[in-house]
């Protein structure tokens, strides 16, 4: 009896280490779901690392997303939003292409940048700003800092490709052209067929005198009987 006491005891004790080890092993299973889970950014990252990953966040957004974040971001001596709020200014237009906008835009010429905003219909006018300083101002009613969701009614205009009746009348004047110098041709070519005939004509008369006067000379040089 004491020996089959110490054998479930014993028995016990085993399972509850195992348990206990079990448990153990689940916690630091659990734990290390946290350290090895991947992460967007992660925590040991550089700035440049972080700098790049809101760049390529940035990125995937609209143009005009884009440019709303940029306004928000950017250095106030370069680019800003106007006082009220209903458009912004840039100050700094080299400086804005070099900086700026490569991190938001995939094509970074400023000129580029002009066209796309011409192209969204933002009005531009000369602006200029209270310390003084002559600045480039864009406002579209839809494009506002306190309303940026509004940005998605904007729509961009793309250049009209020529109509069917100017493609058509092209095709006639061509075709007129083609005709003019057609029946040019065929007129050159009837004078060319004119002069030939007169030259082979005058040709043949010139070779029949030859042989008459040939023929001639040879009979007065026959002797008589």
């Amino acid at each position: 009896m004491i020996l089959d006491t110490k054998v479930v005891e014993l028995q016990a004790t085993n399972q509850g280490g195992m348990q206990t080890a079990q448990g153990d092993d689940e916690t630091k299973v659990a734990q290390g779901d946290d350290i090895d889970m991947p992460s967007s950014t992660p925590l040991n990252s550089s700035p440049r690392q972080q700098l790049l990953g809101t760049i390529h966040i940035e990125l995937r957004s609209t143009y005009l997303q884009r440019l709303h974040n940029m306004l928000e971001r950017c250095p106030a001596n370069l680019a800003s939003w106007t006082t009220d709020g209903t458009s912004f200014a840039i100050y700094n237009p080299h400086a804005l292409e070099m900086h700026v906008l490569p991190q938001y835009f995939m094509t970074t010429k400023f000129t580029s940048f002009l066209r796309q905003l011409s192209l969204y219909r933002f009005k531009k006018t000369h602006y200029t700003a209270s310390n003084g300083v002559m600045a480039l101002r864009f406002q579209h009613k839809q494009f506002t800092r306190n309303d940026p969701n509004a940005v998605v009614a904007m729509v961009r205009r793309y250049r009209a490709r020529p109509s069917q009746s100017k493609a058509q009348q092209h095709n006639a004047v061509s075709r007129e052209e083609l005709k003019a110098i057609l029946i040019g041709l065929l007129e050159s070519v009837r004078t060319l067929q004119s002069e030939l005939s007169k030259t082979k004509a005058s040709l043949l008369a010139q070779h029949n005198e030859a042989k008459h006067a040939s023929e001639n000379t040879s009979v007065q040089n026959v002797p008589g009987p």
